[in-house]
């Protein structure tokens, strides 16, 4: 998206506003029209940023500068592959984070390979005909839980010092997947993670014994670059890397996890409720979040 429209989602005299070029042709999903909701729309272009405008063209420069022909294929792994393909409010589809990620690694000199699994197996059948058609046709789709298909990959491949990649998880409602980032983590530590949440669907109105912040702190990175969260779900992205250069994104909202600062702050207002806020003596930052 080129435009600086400031649209607002609780004014339906947007669904009349008539979208640009852009959209007619594929460039843009239409956000100006309500086509999509903000969050979705800003979902995808921080995902398209992270990929393929930060952590390809850092991973392709070091293997370009200082790479051997042994070392091993970047690594895309997608825990909740999803149909590949997105439908708009007016059912026009529109690319998911597989599609972004292989386009992203395509157009690169990159050597890679990518693994999406999906348990639903119409979903997957779904995803492995978008896949198809893309830009990246060899990606391997796999009908099973990303449990068992990471421990199968895991099982038959080698560690490797100089592998790089990305393990990316984006569940409905389950919280970040620390079990599996850790076992990635140990056997492959320049692969970074990175998890998109909804602080309060996966965390905050359930009571699973743990917080955000804990799950956070479980995995096994030194470094964490968190999102400044969106909408009412509080919807925000976890990046988990040994980088320690790897620079903030502060542009997109995305800060260093620290003792204080922004980082902070953000975590603590996505951990904990108001009244434990008042509690700790911090002031929010931003708009309501569940109690």
């Amino acid at each position: 998206r080129t435009c600086s429209l400031d649209n607002d989602e609780d004014d339906p005299r947007w669904r009349w506003f008539r979208p640009c070029l852009l959209h007619s042709i594929y460039q843009c999903t239409a956000p100006c029209n309500l086509r999509i909701d903000r969050e979705t729309y800003r979902k995808e272009e921080d995902f398209s940023g992270l990929v393929g405008g930060i952590h390809v063209r850092i991973c392709s420069a070091i293997r370009r500068n200082h790479g051997r022909s042994s070392d091993p294929p970047y690594l895309f792994m997608d825990l909740h592959g999803g149909p590949g393909r997105l439908r708009d409010d007016a059912g026009r589809r529109f690319a998911g984070s597989p599609l972004i990620a292989v386009d992203a690694l395509a157009k690169s000199d990159l050597p890679h390979e990518t693994w999406h699994f999906e348990k639903d197996v119409l979903v997957a059948a779904e995803l492995e005909a978008a896949l198809d058609g893309s830009v990246c046709p060899d990606s391997t789709v796999c009908n099973m839980e990303f449990e068992c298909g990471v421990q199968r990959w895991l099982a038959n491949t080698r560690p490797h010092p100089y592998r790089y990649g990305l393990v990316y998880s984006d569940p409905i409602a389950e919280p970040i997947p620390v079990e599996t980032f850790n076992l990635v983590a140990q056997h492959s530590p320049r692969v970074d993670l990175l998890a998109y949440v909804a602080a309060n669907n996966q965390y905050k109105r359930f009571d699973r014994g743990r917080r955000l912040a804990d799950d956070i702190a479980a995995v096994n990175k030194s470094k964490v670059l968190i999102r400044t969260p969106a909408g009412g779900e509080q919807y925000t992205f976890v990046l988990f890397t040994n980088w320690t250069e790897l620079p903030e994104w502060t542009k997109r909202g995305f800060h260093e996890l620290r003792e204080t600062g922004p980082g902070r702050a953000i975590l603590d207002r996505l951990t904990f409720t108001r009244t434990e806020l008042h509690e700790r003596g911090n002031v929010p930052l931003w708009g309501d979040d569940a109690a």
